[in-house]
């Protein structure tokens, strides 16, 4: 199947190769029509496989996209736990409808963010999974312009928690002022989570 393409784009080009039937005596139903049910029931079970696919694919889609948009709003907090004054983006540090079941979820928001571009400390992000991550995690930053920063290589990502850090500084081109959006990406290339930070002096 090509990558991308729902399974209900080609199912039904599939020839449907009757089933033989097979009579080894008389039976009293000799001379009715025989019923075909198992045919309609594999039907059914194949129509609902590949509408779950093309879901799955279409979330997916919808969720890549929201990650490469310009960066918008923020969760303002010191710990990475507590929203500041209610500031609290919802479309940020969601998880990817692929990770879905995977336990997975980002346990300390960016933080501190705001963060001061001429500050020492780092910021941090902390996730969890209930399942190793294949190949681990990247952390790119992005901003509205084009603008692109790899702040970690892929970082192996266990069961349990780990835990990205970078200074500010490390931003190409970023200054007092800007909005950059940091996404953590599978060896895929799929985005898997993602969620802004504010740059002040």
């Amino acid at each position: 199947m090509l990558r991308g393409m729902c399974w209900g784009h080609w199912i039904f080009q599939l020839p449907i190769i009757p089933m033989p039937i097979i009579r080894t005596r008389k039976s009293p139903l000799e001379g009715r029509t025989p019923r075909s049910g198992g045919r309609g029931v594999v039907a059914l079970f194949l129509v609902a496989l590949s509408l779950s696919g093309c879901d799955a694919n279409n979330a997916q889609g919808d969720f890549r996209i929201a990650a490469g948009a310009v960066p918008s709003g923020i969760f303002r907090t010191v710990d990475g736990m507590t929203p500041l004054n209610g500031e609290n983006d919802p479309d940020d540090w969601r998880t990817a409808p692929i990770y879905a079941t995977s336990g997975f979820r980002v346990n300390r928001r960016a933080s501190p963010n705001p963060v001061q571009i001429s500050g020492s400390g780092t910021v941090t992000i902390e996730v969890v999974t209930d399942a190793r991550i294949p190949g681990g995690l990247q952390l790119v930053a992005r901003d509205g312009l084009g603008g692109r920063t790899v702040l970690t290589p892929f970082i192996d990502t266990p069961q349990g928690f780990t835990i990205f850090t970078f200074f500010a500084s490390e931003i190409l081109g970023a200054e007092a002022g800007d909005l950059w959006r940091l996404v953590l990406f599978d060896n895929r290339g799929e985005p898997v989570t993602y969620g802004d930070l504010k740059i002040e002096q």
